[in-house]
């Protein structure tokens, strides 16, 4: 239950430091790793014929993944309801899912590799999706800052405002 306190409201504090997060260090991380990935001249060598579908493979999910990010941002400036901590959880848990399930699964089979060997070689890259759309789930969700700056529909604050 939200506790409408006019001191925790709006675009700040940990709110603030979750969408700088989301909107810029997420999608900068993403497009800066296949920009590495790129460049890197064993890993064309490594993965042969298949280099260029790969690395538009690549390009697509952090494509996909900044754009995710980016709506999500978008929604919490512009739409001050509640459905936009919804988009917001969605978001993270489909970003989650691409870097844990379809990104591994599309490079496993281009490669041809097994998705477990992918998984040997960079085990914190499969622990910090989880970790990330966790706690910031939690935050969303149980922030008095968050609830007071995106009401649910019907809310106290809504009802007060269309009788003002």
């Amino acid at each position: 239950m939200a506790i409408f306190d006019n001191e925790l409201r709006g675009i700040g504090g940990w709110l603030a430091f979750f969408l700088v997060t989301l909107g810029i260090v997420t999608p900068l991380t993403s497009l800066f790793s296949v920009g590495a990935l790129a460049a890197d001249p064993a890993a064309a060598a490594g993965y042969g014929e298949n280099w260029n579908t790969l690395l538009a493979f690549e390009w697509a999910m952090a494509g996909l993944t900044a754009a995710a990010a980016w709506i999500a941002v978008w929604h919490f400036f512009k739409v001050k309801q509640r459905r936009t901590v919804r988009i917001a959880v969605l978001v993270l848990w489909a970003m989650a899912f691409i870097a844990l399930v379809a990104e591994p699964i599309g490079v496993a089979m281009l490669a041809g590799i097994t998705y477990g060997e992918l998984f040997e070689q960079t085990p914190d890259g499969f622990i910090r999706p989880v970790v990330y759309s966790t706690i910031w789930t939690a935050y969303l969700l149980k922030s008095v800052r968050v609830a007071n700056t995106y009401p649910a529909e019907g809310s106290a604050g809504e009802v007060v405002e269309t009788f003002s």
